[in-house]
C-alpha cells in the first residue's frame, strides 16, 4: 500500500513543470561538496536573522526523503535564495540560475519555484503521513 501512496505522489509530481526532486538534490550537492559553500551560506542564514539549518538531501529509492527536504528548502527560503543570487549568474550553477534569476533585481513576487515549495511542502506532507501510518505497526484496516 505504501508503495502505491508513493507513486501516485511521484507521478503527480512529474506532472508538474519543476523537477523537484532534481532541484533538491542540485541544491544540496551545491553545498555537501563544499565547506566554503556551506559557510557562505551560514552567513547568509545570520544576515537574514534566521537560524541555520543544513540543507536535506533527496533519495530517490528511499520514499520519506522528499517531504522533509522540500520542507527545509521552503522554511529556508530567504537565505537560500539569498544565497544564489548573490552568486550571480557567472557563479551560480546554469540550472538553479534559471530558477532565481527572475528575482534578481527583488521585486518581491514570488518565484515559480517558492510557488511549488509551497504547495509541495504542504501536499507531499499529507503523502508523508499516509506512508507512516500504512507502514506502522499499529495501523488498522478502519484508520
Amino acid at each position: 500500500m505504501a508503495h502505491i501512496v508513493h507513486n501516485s505522489a511521484k507521478h503527480a509530481g512529474d506532472r508538474l513543470n519543476i523537477d523537484i526532486e532534481s532541484v533538491v538534490n542540485k541544491i544540496f550537492s551545491h553545498f555537501s561538496s563544499s565547506a566554503k559553500r556551506t559557510e557562505a551560506l551560514k552567513a547568509v542564514f545570520a544576515f537574514v536573522e534566521e537560524q541555520y539549518q543544513v540543507v536535506r538531501r533527496h533519495v530517490p529509492t528511499r520514499w520519506l526523503s522528499l517531504w522533509p527536504a522540500v520542507k527545509r528548502l521552503h522554511d529556508s527560503w530567504t537565505a537560500i535564495k539569498s544565497y544564489f543570487l548573490s552568486l550571480g549568474e557567472d557563479q551560480c550553477p546554469k540550472s538553479l540560475w534559471q530558477l532565481f534569476k527572475d528575482d534578481e533585481d527583488g521585486d518581491g513576487k514570488p518565484l515559480e519555484l517558492q510557488v511549488y515549495l509551497s504547495f509541495l511542502n504542504n501536499v507531499l506532507k499529507i503523502f508523508h503521513d499516509v506512508v507512516l501510518l500504512l507502514e506502522g505497526e499499529d495501523g488498522t484496516v478502519c484508520k
